[in-house]
């Protein structure tokens, strides 16, 4: 597959990031570690919290424990960043993965299937009460997600509701989404293809 200049794909790319941020990490998790144990050691001494002759060893134990917070905080940032590259890489399919046709065609299925069952179940609500069990009957089994979209369209878009029974259903535009969805993967799909040819010829 085709990569970037340095010879990484983009995946790897993001991966080294991944790496380095921890790496990062780590490094002022030590640095506020030691520094937490160098400031311990005054917790509970009393007379070095009060009396005036320790005035310049106080101030070094405050500017320790400040550089130790900022140090936490920046740790903190470096384990957030490289969990949300790491969100990123699990939710994506790159055109350069060696597997990128193989997870096209899945999300494709994928959301092809989805579109299918919305069909259905809005075609079973619009026949009235006892939608549940003729879907039951039908082997379609409601997922939670399925049941929290159409929670979600009965409190804030009632609007939205079939007409004839007054019961909520997947609005059009989640069906149209979903479709665009589809069109625009299977775009990616061709492209993807078409580069790979090229590059075996």
């Amino acid at each position: 597959p085709a990569a970037g200049g340095d010879g990484m794909t983009r995946r790897e790319r993001l991966e080294a990031k991944i790496e380095k941020r921890e790496e990062w990490a780590a490094g002022r998790r030590s640095k506020a570690a030691d520094l937490y144990r160098y400031t311990d050691r005054y917790r509970g001494d009393v007379a070095f919290n009060t009396q005036p002759g320790h005035i310049p060893e106080r101030a070094r134990v405050i500017r320790a424990t400040d550089r130790a917070y900022e140090h936490g905080k920046m740790a903190d940032h470096h384990r957030s960043v490289a969990d949300g590259i790491a969100h990123q890489l699990e939710a994506s399919i790159f055109s350069d993965d060696p597997d990128a046709p193989e997870r096209l065609r899945e999300r494709i299925a994928g959301l092809g299937q989805e579109r299918d069952r919305a069909k259905q179940i809005n075609k079973e609500i619009k026949k009235g009460p006892g939608w549940e069990a003729r879907l039951a009957s039908a082997g379609l089994t409601m997922t939670d997600k399925e049941k929290a979209d159409l929670l979600s369209v009965a409190r804030h878009q009632p609007y939205l509701a079939d007409k004839k029974t007054g019961l909520p259903v997947f609005p059009s535009y989640h069906l149209s989404n979903l479709g665009g969805n589809i069109r625009r993967l299977k775009e990616r799909l061709e492209q993807v293809e078409h580069r790979r040819a090229q590059e075996t010829t």
